[in-house]
C-alpha cells in the first residue's frame, strides 16, 4: 500500500538546535562559481522495534525533511504490505519526538514531498513471477525511459516513476543482510521464504505529481486506501492498455476478416508463441524487422496480447495479493 514516504516538516528554533546537535555537516561546493551549491545538516537514525533507518536533514534554508519506509519501520521489511499506514505514522511521531526532539510538530503538519504505494502479487513459484515480469519488460510505458534489469523493470518519468521487480532476489540483497547482521537470522530466513514467488508492483509519486492530482499540499490524513487503489490500477491500466485478453476464435475471426487466411495463420501462430514463451524468447526464433511488423498488423487489427497464461491475473485488488491483512512476517 505505502512504502517510501518523505515528509516536510515545519521547524522552530529548538528543533533545528537539537538536529544540528547530532547531525553531520555536508557542505557541495560549486567550483566553477566558487559558491556553496547547498549546505544540509544529515542524520540516519534507527527506530522502530527493529531499527529501521530513518533519514533526516535540514538544508541550508533550514528545511527539515524526513523520509523512511514505512513498512520496514512497523515490520523490518517490506514483503508484506502495510495497511495501517496511518497509525504507523503517528507512532512514528511518538518515537521520533521520543528519541531525537519533543519539539517536532504534529504530523498533521507534514507535508508529504514523495509517496511510494506498492501492490504484491505471490505468484506459485519464482518461475512464474519472473515469467510474467518478463511478459511486462516488453512493454513500454508513454512519455517514460525504460530500465530493464534481470530480475526488474523501471519506467521513470519527472513526476513519477512506475518499477516491477521480483521481491526474493531484492529482499535478500538488502533487508535480509541487515537482519542477519543485527542477530535476527530467524525472521530474515522466514521473510526470505515468504518473499519466494512475490512480484511487487512501486509507483513512486513525487511531489509535482502529488501536486497535480491534488491541486495543493497535502499531509497523511488526506491519504485513503479507496485512493490508493485508484493510482495504482490507473498507472497499471496505462502500461497494460495494449494488452488484451481477447479468446482465440475472437482474434481469429477479426484477423481472417482484415488479412484473410493464410495471413492470418501466420499471426495467429507467431500470437500463440508469443503468449507462450513471451518477448524474450522470440528473438531466438524470428529476426527483428518479422517481430515488429508482426506486433503491428497485431494491433491494426485490434488484437490484444495476455499478460500471462497462468490462472493468476494482475489486478488489484487480487485474491493472490502476498497479504490481506497487514499481518507482517513476524505476526506483527
Amino acid at each position: 500500500m505505502i512504502d517510501t514516504i518523505r515528509f516536510k516538516i515545519p521547524i522552530n528554533e529548538n528543533l533545528v538546535s537539537d538536529l544540528k546537535k547530532t547531525g553531520e555537516e555536508v557542505i557541495k561546493y560549486n567550483h566553477e562559481t566558487k559558491t556553496v551549491k547547498y549546505r544540509i545538516y544529515k542524520q540516519c537514525i534507527q527506530l522502530g522495534s527493529y531499527n529501521s533507518d530513518v533519514s533526516i536533514f535540514i538544508d541550508f534554508s533550514d528545511s527539515l525533511f524526513i523520509e523512511f519506509s514505512l513498512p520496514k519501520y512497523v515490520l523490518s521489511h517490506n514483503v508484506y504490505l502495510l495497511y495501517d499506514y496511518k497509525k504507523a505514522i503517528e507512532k512514528f511521531y511518538f518515537d521520533i519526538s521520543m528519541n531525537i526532539s519533543q519539539s517536532f510538530p504534529p504530523p498533521e503538519s507534514w507535508v508529504i514531498q514523495r509517496l511510494d504505494i506498492c501492490y504484491a502479487w505471490k505468484f506459485k513459484n519464482e518461475e512464474e513471477a519472473f515469467f510474467v515480469l518478463n511478459r511486462i519488460k516488453d512493454l513500454d510505458f508513454e512519455r517514460k525511459k525504460k530500465y530493464i534489469h534481470d530480475t526488474s523493470v523501471m519506467y521513470k518519468g519527472s513526476a513519477y516513476t512506475v518499477k516491477f521487480y521480483m521481491k526474493q532476489p531484492e529482499y535478500f540483497k538488502h533487508d535480509f543482510k541487515k537482519l542477519i547482521f543485527r542477530g535476527q537470522e530467524d525472521l530474515a530466513h522466514h521473510v526470505f521464504d515468504v518473499a519466494r514467488g512475490v512480484l511487487r508492483y512501486e509507483v513512486t509519486i513525487k511531489k509535482d505529481g502529488l501536486k497535480n492530482y491534488f491541486n495543493k499540499e497535502i499531509n497523511y490524513r488526506q491519504l485513503n486506501d479507496d485512493w490508493i487503489f485508484d493510482r495504482l490500477n490507473y498507472y497499471l491500466d496505462k502500461l497494460l492498455k495494449i494488452m488484451g485478453t481477447s479468446p482465440y476464435y475472437e482474434n481469429k475471426h477479426k484477423l481472417i476478416t482484415k488479412y484473410g487466411y493464410t495471413r492470418a495463420g501466420q499471426l495467429l501462430l507467431f500470437l500463440n508463441f508469443y503468449e507462450s514463451m513471451g518477448r524474450n524468447e522470440l528473438n531466438n526464433f524470428f529476426d527483428r524487422s518479422t517481430i515488429y511488423r508482426n506486433l503491428k498488423l497485431l494491433k491494426e487489427a485490434n488484437v490484444g496480447l495476455k499478460v500471462n497464461s497462468t490462472d493468476i491475473k494482475i489486478r488489484i485488488p487480487s485474491i493472490y495479493v502476498v497479504n490481506s491483512d497487514g499481518r507482517g512476517a513476524s505476526g506483527v
